[in-house]
């Protein structure tokens, strides 16, 4: 990640770009299998646990159990996709050493505990309780970790490389006073406002990054004709319209699509 941040990885994209493009690559797509894994995880016993409540409630009206948003299409289809989700979890597993196969077959939730021993003791036990313990095991759980440390690091290479990291630009009072505003800054643009009188002094040219007194504000339109620009405030949410010279920064909005 240290290669993919700031100066360095200008650097490094301009002397080695065919590694650089291969671990940006590599990155891409190791953050679209962990987010799978760990995804398919999370919803896995997210829907048990659902499950597990509706038992409970099966002496209440169907209304009661309708209520539950995992159980919106009805307790078959997510006991359909709690078996699933658990299941492709298990398949992305290799139990590799002796210890990993005792891990795998240690519970860890009191529901697992239970499908295991009867599945164990009961070969016609119920699938969605024998596939609990494919999510709430000691292995998956240490597998899981390891998992979210690599999703970090990959999106934090994916993060500092995207275009949108440097997608927001500077300008100083004289910048912005000469640009075009309206033929540059689409509706929807976040762009910092800074009233001139606080910047004259104490802006360069080039500076990297807005003043901190500078507000942020999302931009609802340009009038050429006044060289104003009416803007919604992010924070406070006061919409105020206010001249091209108060501009300090843009965001550029070209530099913002999606790597997957």
């Amino acid at each position: 990640a240290e290669l993919c941040t700031g100066n360095t990885r200008t650097q490094f994209a301009r002397s080695c770009g065919s590694i650089y493009k291969k671990i940006l690559t590599a990155s891409v797509e190791l953050t679209k299998m962990t987010s799978s894994f760990l995804g398919s995880i999370g919803n896995a016993r997210e829907l048990f646990m659902a499950l597990s409540d509706a038992k409970t409630m099966l002496d209440q009206p169907s209304a009661m159990l309708d209520a539950h948003p995992l159980l919106a299409e009805g307790i078959p289809n997510a006991r359909h996709e709690a078996i699933r989700n658990a299941h492709f979890a298990h398949s992305c597993c290799i139990l590799a050493t002796r210890e990993d196969f005792r891990d795998a077959h240690t519970a860890t939730t009191k529901d697992a505990r239970v499908g295991e021993s009867e599945s164990t003791q009961n070969s016609s036990a119920s699938l969605e309780q024998s596939f609990q313990i494919h999510v709430n095991n000691k292995f998956i759980a240490e597998v899981e970790e390891v998992a979210g440390y690599c999703l970090f690091n990959s999106l934090s290479v994916v993060a500092n490389a995207h275009p949108a990291s440097e997608s927001f630009v500077s300008l100083s009072p004289e910048e912005a006073s000469q640009l075009d505003v309206a033929s540059v800054i689409n509706p929807g643009a976040v762009v910092a406002i800074c009233p001139q009188n606080t910047t004259a002094q104490s802006l360069k040219r080039y500076r990297i990054q807005a003043p901190q007194s500078a507000s942020y504000a999302r931009t609802i339109r340009c009038d050429r004709s006044t060289r104003a620009i009416t803007v919604k405030y992010i924070k406070s949410g006061e919409i105020e319209h206010v001249p091209w010279s108060w501009l300090v920064g843009m965001e550029d909005t070209s530099k913002k699509y999606s790597l997957f």
